[in-house]
C-alpha cells in the first residue's frame, strides 16, 4: 500500500531523527509521533488517530529504514 508520508517526508523524518541520535537526545515514541503529526496535520488528511501513527505504520517504517532504531535511555 502507499505510505502516509511522501518520500521527501520521510527522508526529512529520518534525518531528525539521526540528528537528534547524533546529539545524544533520547526521543520517545509519543514525541516522534506529535512529530509526524505536525508533518501530516497542516497538509492533508491522514489516518492517524490524536495519538499519532500506530503500530502497523511503525513497522513499516522501520522496514523501509533499517538504520533507524528505537531504544529505551538508561537511567
Amino acid at each position: 500500500p502507499p505510505t502516509v508520508l511522501s518520500d521527501q517526508e520521510e527522508r526529512l523524518l529520518v534525518e531528525y531523527f539521526q540528528r537528534i541520535a547524533d546529539v545524544g537526545l533520547g526521543l520517545s515514541k509519543e514525541a516522534a509521533n506529535e512529530r509526524i503529526l505536525l508533518i501530516v496535520s497542516d497538509s492533508r488528511k491522514h489516518p492517524f488517530g490524536d495519538a499519532g501513527p500506530g503500530r502497523d505504520w511503525w513497522d513499516g517504517f522501520f522496514r523501509r529504514h533499517p538504520s533507524i532504531v528505537m531504544r529505551t535511555a538508561e537511567a
